[in-house]
């Protein structure tokens, strides 16, 4: 997240290729619509605790990047900085609740 927007929620990008093509990435995860929509919280536990499953929502976005990271890299034990994506998603696990 220090890499993609600097801890900004509202960070967006303009200028790389998805941006060309209309869908910018955005929030702390840098997630584009497409992706945070597919990946976001189904559950209800984003609005659960009280926050808006939105892409700009910190939480929502950070759910709907560990959710994305787990469904495309195979879950926390296959990848590589375990460490630190496995960490963000038991975090994500534990603020969702």
């Amino acid at each position: 997240v220090k890499n993609e927007s600097s801890w900004n929620p509202n960070a967006r990008n303009n200028w790389d290729i998805n941006a060309k093509r209309g869908i910018p990435s955005q929030g702390l995860a840098q997630t584009i619509p497409p992706t945070f929509n597919t990946h976001k919280d189904k559950t209800g536990q984003v609005e659960a605790a009280g926050q808006s499953n939105t892409i700009l929502n910190p939480l929502a976005n950070l759910v709907a990047a560990v959710n994305y990271s787990q469904s495309r890299y195979g879950g926390k034990a296959s990848i590589k900085r375990k460490n630190q994506i496995g960490s963000s998603i038991m975090l994500c696990q534990v603020w969702s609740k």
